[in-house]
């Protein structure tokens, strides 16, 4: 859930202050509701295993069907924020192949994956390159088309 909030203190801001373009409470909305699939989906007390509905539904499935459930208990099911909502959590990985059923079709669902994206990249980086040697390559990184990275010697 770190992850989630990173997201949403590091940049939901700076993007609707720069791009006035996206709905600012849009936007929020998706940040905060997008990964909250992963309360269930991981055991407690630190998220780091797979639970049995986690491994057979995966967080996307879980927060959206938990959000539609809660927007037809208070009779919002049929109402146009409650789809866009919906969208923005099947849609934020952006594509098919890396687990959303379906593409961003909203402008503040595409910045949602951007922004997600941006988030988990610069925590994988953060992970592994304080430690990384100066002049040395990262070993391959998976999630990051497995290419290894470059730490320059003297630069920050």
């Amino acid at each position: 859930m770190q992850h989630t909030f990173m997201v949403w203190l590091r940049q939901r801001n700076a993007i609707c202050d720069l791009y006035p373009l996206y709905n600012r409470d849009l936007l929020i909305a998706g940040v905060i509701l997008h990964d909250m699939g992963k309360i269930e989906e991981y055991t407690a007390p630190m998220l780091s295993e797979y639970s049995v509905t986690g491994r057979l539904l995966g967080h996307i499935s879980i927060m959206h069907a938990n959000f539609t459930a809660i927007a037809e208990r208070i009779g919002h099911a049929d109402k146009e924020q409650t789809l866009i909502l919906r969208h923005m959590i099947l849609s934020h990985h952006g594509q098919m192949e890396y687990g959303s059923p379906v593409m961003p079709m909203i402008k503040e669902a595409e910045m949602l994956n951007i922004i997600d994206n941006l988030d988990a990249r610069t925590n994988m980086f953060e992970k592994f390159y304080d430690d990384l040697p100066e002049g040395e390559f990262s070993p391959r990184m998976f999630a990051l088309d497995n290419r290894n990275f470059y730490k320059a010697k003297g630069i920050k």
